[in-house]
């Protein structure tokens, strides 16, 4: 039944989104030298396009991890949908529905992070707060908790940011820095593997980003990050602490 809700959320907020106002959409192309979710490695280096669409308060889109070395590797396809509204001059909430889809893995792999998962569907309730704009130096806070409903899985995260703009010394360069740390409890960690699995573990995480406008709608951005989990599994430690690089091109229409 809540698979079908989530279904229908995003089918109805396709529906309805083209009748409101032209919408803005955001396209994005990552090459990552992993794909690394919630300090989990699923594989090693990816391209990762997406697109998002933005209708006053309604979003909808989609965003896919592909592997560029090995064909074998985890491949991954997310449809989502949201709306985000602001509450006050500093505060906004976000409340939204995901759907995974998971390629090169079966309820038999144990050996990626997810067991074998082959779908999964996930909704969720966060709150962004700005603590800080002066015009130059920005500070913001977020929390989230997540619900995935295949998992039974209740992930809590919460995210520190700060962005600094060099566009008052000509340079069209800005830096972004992030750091985040989060907890899940699953019921069902792996609902495809045929076994029950119940699990709980902790994952931090930061990230650097050096976001350059080549344009009114258009940047590159490099980027470094780092995650870690903590108590994931026995005999997994590669999955435990991982660093990646990436760059990205970003473009509005």
């Amino acid at each position: 039944m809540k698979t079908t809700l989530i279904a229908l959320a995003l089918a109805a907020a396709a529906a309805v989104a083209p009748a409101a106002a032209r919408p803005v959409v955001d396209a994005d192309l990552t090459f990552t030298s992993k794909h690394v979710f919630r300090g989990l490695k699923l594989s090693d280096a990816a391209a990762q396009p997406s697109i998002t669409a933005y209708f006053e308060t309604i979003y909808l889109g989609l965003w896919a991890s592909v592997p560029i070395r090995d064909s074998d590797e985890l491949s991954e396809l997310d449809a989502f949908v949201g709306w985000r509204q602001p509450l006050s001059e500093n505060f906004s909430i976000d409340i939204g529905a995901t759907m995974y889809r998971y390629w090169n893995t079966s309820p038999a792999d144990v050996s990626n992070a997810l067991g074998g998962t082959r779908h999964s569907q996930e909704i969720h309730v966060g709150g962004n707060l700005r603590l800080h704009d002066d015009g130059t130096n920005t500070v913001g806070t977020r929390g989230t908790v997540f619900y995935d409903v295949r998992r039974r899985a209740v992930t809590a995260e919460a995210s520190l940011g700060y962005a600094r703009s060099f566009a008052e010394t000509g340079l069209p360069l800005s830096l972004s820095l992030s750091a985040y740390a989060g907890y899940v409890d699953a019921r069902d960690l792996f609902p495809d593997s045929g076994a029950t699995v119940r699990k709980g573990y902790h994952y931090t995480g930061f990230s650097a980003d050096l976001p350059y406008e080549i344009g009114d709608d258009a940047m590159w951005k490099l980027g470094v990050a780092y995650g870690d989990v903590g108590s994931y599994f026995p005999g997994t430690s590669h999955l435990q602490s991982n660093f990646w690089v990436r760059g990205s091109f970003h473009f509005r229409f």
